[in-house]
């Protein structure tokens, strides 16, 4: 009952994902060709996904264990989350003015992402188990 409930849930928070923040499917079908500018938005945002993913996954396991506290919310916001987006923002500022500094902001941008989408898939694990992931060994469809 809960694992329909929970997946009803993440299913709803992944349309509104795709709805509000566009530049995913534009990452995926981008061909890398566009401005400087805008594709550093579209990294940004792409990360600005995974980590807003990962915060939402985090509130669905703690109400799932029942550990969830609104007062610690705003807390947590400013230190673990506001650090990584205010620090991308700022370093993609900069890289504006130096190719070196923009080549530094991609590798902070692939670095964050993959923190994120390492604790996204624990969560993952945490709310489906184990064997809500896929292992590489399924037949093709």
């Amino acid at each position: 009952m809960i694992r329909s409930k929970v997946s009803g849930v993440l299913l709803f928070m992944l349309t509104v994902f795709l709805l509000i923040l566009p530049a995913i499917p534009v990452l995926a079908t981008s061909d890398g060709g566009g401005t400087p500018l805008a594709n550093r938005w579209i990294a940004l945002l792409t990360v600005l996904a995974i980590i807003t993913l990962d915060t939402l996954l985090g509130i669905l396991v703690s109400l799932k264990q029942g550990e969830f506290n609104w007062r610690e919310l705003p807390r947590f916001m400013q230190t673990a989350i506001l650090p990584y987006i205010g620090g991308l923002l700022l370093l993609g500022l900069v890289s504006m003015l130096s190719p070196e500094i923009a080549a530094i902001f991609y590798a902070a941008v692939a670095a964050t992402a993959a923190k994120f989408l390492a604790e996204v898939k624990d969560k993952v694990v945490i709310l489906f188990g184990r064997e809500a992931l896929p292992t590489g060994t399924d037949p093709p469809v």
